[in-house]
């Protein structure tokens, strides 16, 4: 059987799957502790000095018990952003040969190897500020700490309510919650050139945007109802987390009736190939940081796209957004968008 289970009762794969077994063990520990982590100590200090001192603390790497007995001190010099890191030197055996503190450039990537204790910004020679929310793991499977601060942004709505949220209405277009349907409805009037779009804003950048050096990846779930007979010809409606056009942003552009998946990095927007130009409720994104951008429609349809992601942040207040959504008409008859509920993840690393 070419697939093992372990532990197994039933011996999957073979009876030697129960035995507990130096090379079973090992496979299954590595699967109960995914991750290396601060088991206690190693803060970070040093502000307004020239030295940053790691205080003496214990850590799993790798899957090997690290203790430090003493501060270790690292002297800083210039001006930059750093991933100070406790890192294992392996030996062409796999044994460990040495183990060594230091700081890193954050565009270096982590290894199996290497322990990040927090992120440390240096000025002028002198260490500004230690920063502990963008990673510091103290377990192997996340703390709330980690899921609340470092691990991932999240917005939810079924729209019980639009107090918050900016509205932009013009020529008589709407936006007004529809209890009896249970949904948020945007309508424009009969004049060509009527719109209506609601947008939620972020205060602060959308998570971990604002640094380059993290990896995070994205989900953007709307359901409602993207109407190829409603919307028709002559219209114009966006669903997406960031800002439309060419700005920032992942998500969905219906044009004419036809839905595409879109995105946008800044400078240029790259849509997909048409995904539906009939009835559709249920839309799915997936932005996986220099890699792709998936998209999903009725969980049927799906396209890809590889080139334009996003990258960076977007810096203005109004492009900031965690929902927008809008419509517009270029024809005289009324065009209609219904959304549900809309949920956005932004997970880090």
């Amino acid at each position: 059987m070419a697939i093992k289970v372990f532990p197994s009762a039933n011996g999957v794969g073979g009876a030697a799957q129960k035995v507990l077994s130096e090379p079973n063990l090992g496979t299954w520990l590595g699967v109960t502790a995914p991750r290396n982590y601060i088991a206690n100590g190693l803060d970070l200090s040093g502000d307004g000095t020239a030295t940053l001192t790691i205080s003496p603390g214990a850590a799993i790497i790798a899957g090997r018990v690290v203790t430090v007995d003493e501060a270790i001190e690292i002297p800083v010099s210039g001006t930059g952003f750093y991933s100070c890191r406790l890192t294992l030197a392996l030996d062409a055996l796999g044994n460990v040969e040495s183990a060594a503190a230091a700081l890193v450039s954050t565009d270096t990537p982590a290894t199996v190897n290497d322990l990040h204790l927090g992120h440390v910004s240096v000025s002028l020679g002198k260490v500004r500020f230690i920063d502990y929310s963008r990673g510091r793991y103290t377990s192997p499977h996340g703390t709330l700490y980690d899921s609340m601060v470092n691990r991932h942004v999240a917005f939810d709505t079924f729209f019980e309510s639009i107090d918050g949220y900016q509205t932009s209405l013009v020529s008589s277009g709407t936006v007004a919650i529809n209890a009896a349907e249970g949904c948020l409805k945007l309508a424009t009037s009969t004049t060509s050139g009527s719109s209506a779009a609601i947008s939620k804003y972020s205060y602060t950048y959308l998570g971990s945007l604002e640094r380059p050096d993290f990896t995070y990846e994205q989900w953007l779930s709307i359901e409602g109802l993207v109407d190829g007979v409603e919307l028709g010809a002559s219209s114009e409606a966006w669903l997406v987390v960031g800002a439309p056009g060419v700005k920032r942003h992942i998500g969905f552009v219906s044009v004419g009736g036809q839905l595409f998946g879109t995105i946008g990095n800044g400078s240029a927007e790259t849509r997909t190939p048409v995904l539906t130009d009939s009835t559709s409720r249920r839309l799915l994104a997936h932005h996986a940081p220099g890699q792709y951008v998936e998209f999903w429609v009725d969980y049927s349809a799906r396209a890809v796209l590889t080139t334009g992601l996003p990258y960076g942040s977007e810096l203005a207040a109004a492009d900031r957004r965690i929902m927008y959504a809008s419509i517009k008409t270029s024809d005289t008859f009324s065009k209609e968008l219904r959304i549900s509920s809309w949920h956005w993840r932004q997970l880090h690393e």
